[in-house]
């Protein structure tokens, strides 16, 4: 509704659960940042994560030591995990004792969501589940392990889901702006047929 009406969203936002209920042990969370080009400046901030029946195993490593590094924040002490496209490529890498399953919110924004140029380069931002030596990539189609794979560009977000079977549930959240407009629709829709219904 709100590309329809000439109106660019504020942010976007993922909801994301992956089943990691047939994952038993140690393993790990990669998630990465890229770009392509010269991309228009975007940020993707990670919030609510969840992991039922299992655990976070020490400290992240977060670019590998690599500075500047364009991520802030840590889990679980951190509510929100913050990613900027500023670098080439950034990683932000945690072991874990693998549960019943994932979750977390992804929200994508920035100039490359409010006011894309024409011919900017691409942003991508990309999850993986892997063994804890980060080598191998579980529940996964994809040859290189790839999990979820959201590519941003002038003509919006691309969201792969490469999960094995279903594993991994992507879901887009209308943003409130449009989630208003489209009751403000039904309400008049509602009073409409209400007046006909009168008569």
């Amino acid at each position: 509704m709100a590309a329809s009406s000439g109106i660019l969203p504020a942010a976007v936002l993922y909801d994301v659960t992956i089943d990691t209920s047939s994952l038993t042990g140690d393993g790990a969370l990669s998630l990465q940042i890229g770009v392509t080009g010269d991309p228009d400046p975007l940020s993707v901030s990670l919030r609510n994560f969840a992991i039922p029946g299992g655990s976070l195993n020490g400290l992240a490593e977060k670019c590998f030591g690599a500075l500047p590094c364009p991520i802030t924040g840590e889990l679980p002490g951190d509510t929100e995990l913050i990613f900027d496209n500023s670098e080439n490529f950034a990683e932000y890498f945690q072991t874990l004792t693998w549960g019943s399953s994932l979750s977390f919110q992804l929200i994508f924004q920035g100039a490359a969501i409010t006011n894309p140029t024409l011919g900017a380069g691409a942003s991508s931002f990309e999850v993986f589940l892997l063994d804890a030596n980060g080598i191998e990539g579980f529940l996964s189609t994809d040859p290189l392990g790839t999990l979820l794979a959201f590519e941003v560009d002038e003509t919006g977000i691309l969201a792969s889901n490469f999960s094995n079977a279903g594993t991994a549930d992507v879901s887009l959240i209308p943003e409130p702006s449009v989630f208003v407009l489209s009751l403000l629709g039904l309400s008049l829709v509602a009073l409409r047929y209400r007046r006909f219904a009168v008569r």
